[in-house]
């Protein structure tokens, strides 16, 4: 089930403090209606009561999906989330988590919400997450002025994403062709799959191949 509880919030406007329910963790197969609020955020919405300010507030939280066999970490910053792909994940569910690999579960790690939507979007589209991860690799290579890419949608032609630049004022929606993620899809192969079982996150798995490495970094 899922588990939450409720702290005192300075207002960052007013300074006004007022409650603000954390979700430690979100299971939307108990819980159904909240998958929608975490993919549109309002789940993680403040709203002051005092001056009206909002904001959406980024904490550590753990996504639950028993339906489709997926658990997703959230973490606060790129560098947690590098040195802990699953943090606290044995005592997260009971030291379950061999039996949860054998069954076929997958665990990801993602920074702040807006990768926790971006990864449910992917799962949604059936797609691998390894390969979108390495395309995104490839675009953010190549071009200096992004700084993060996140994936909106697929059709038949084409792959979708959210661009954010460094001068937020060019933040717009792109795409490429769907045969760039078919190919990749292709070239990771095997290497995704093993990537997986071995808890490496997709983003770090596909800026590896992009280097050119194709072992596991050392721990």
């Amino acid at each position: 089930m899922s588990s939450m509880h409720t702290i005192e919030l300075d207002c960052p406007q007013c300074r006004k403090k007022s409650p603000f329910t954390i979700h430690d963790s979100i299971n939307v197969t108990l819980d159904p209606e909240d998958k929608e609020k975490v993919l549109d955020r309002s789940l993680f919405k403040f709203q002051c009561p005092h001056c009206g300010f909002e904001s959406c507030v980024q904490y550590g939280s753990l996504y639950h999906d028993m339906t489709n066999k997926y658990m997703i970490s959230v973490c606060g910053d790129e560098e947690t989330a590098k040195n802990s792909p699953i943090p606290d994940i044995g005592d997260t569910i009971h030291g379950k988590k061999l039996s949860m690999l054998n069954d076929g579960y997958r665990f990801r790690t993602v920074v702040h919400f807006d990768g926790l939507a971006e990864k449910i979007s992917i799962f949604d589209a059936e797609l691998d997450d390894f390969a979108v991860e390495f395309v995104k690799a490839v675009i953010l290579k190549q071009a200096n002025e992004l700084t993060r890419l996140y994936f909106t949608q697929i059709d038949e032609s084409s792959i979708y994403f959210y661009a954010i630049f460094h001068d937020e004022e060019k933040n717009t929606g792109l795409s490429i062709s769907r045969n760039v993620y078919d190919e990749a899809v292709k070239m990771l192969g095997e290497k995704s799959r093993k990537s997986k079982e071995q808890f490496i996150t997709p983003v770090i798995a596909a800026t590896l191949c992009v280097q050119g490495r194709t072992s596991e970094p050392e721990r």
